[in-house]
């Protein structure tokens, strides 16, 4: 067993979540006492209400609450693309609405996106230049590479 409390290589458990899934709130002490040893939040929507990225007030009400658990945090930027008739920020002002909202410490985990979306707009290499915009936007900020995650 480890400091932890786990075997080596054993899974370390830890929820994503965003606002409207937790308006009241979370509780992260009863969390981590049932297992949980990092939460992510989602901090921003890139697209948000079809003008602007979206700050989730989740994130600014949880940040500190995550730490006071014991918990290792994380936010994460859900990365949207051009879609008809959708109005969609460009990568770099969506990364910077996350870089305004979101300071990082050491501590956290390096900052994350979550890329979920289909474009009907943008062919495939279309996209991965888009996203590789918001990696670099990211990175150059955070000195980190982002972590990446999505879903089929």
């Amino acid at each position: 067993m480890t400091s932890a409390g786990r075997l080596p290589g054993m899974p370390i458990l830890g929820v994503d979540y965003y606002g409207p899934e937790t308006v009241a709130g979370v509780d992260f002490k009863k969390a981590k006492a049932a297992g949980i040893r990092f939460a992510i939040c989602k901090a921003v929507d890139g697209r948000g209400n079809g003008t602007a990225p979206y700050r989730d007030p989740a994130w600014a009400r949880d940040q500190q609450k995550i730490l006071d658990a014991g918990m290792i945090r994380g936010a994460y930027l859900f990365v949207n693309y051009p879609r008809t008739g959708r109005r969609t920020p460009e990568p770099e002002i969506q990364a910077q609405a996350y870089i305004d909202y979101v300071q990082l410490t050491k501590a956290d985990f390096v900052p994350q996106f979550d890329v979920e979306e289909a474009s009907d707009v943008l062919t495939a290499n279309q996209m991965f230049d888009w996203t590789v915009r918001v990696v670099n936007a990211l990175a150059a900020h955070y000195g980190a590479m982002p972590g990446m995650y999505t879903s089929n």
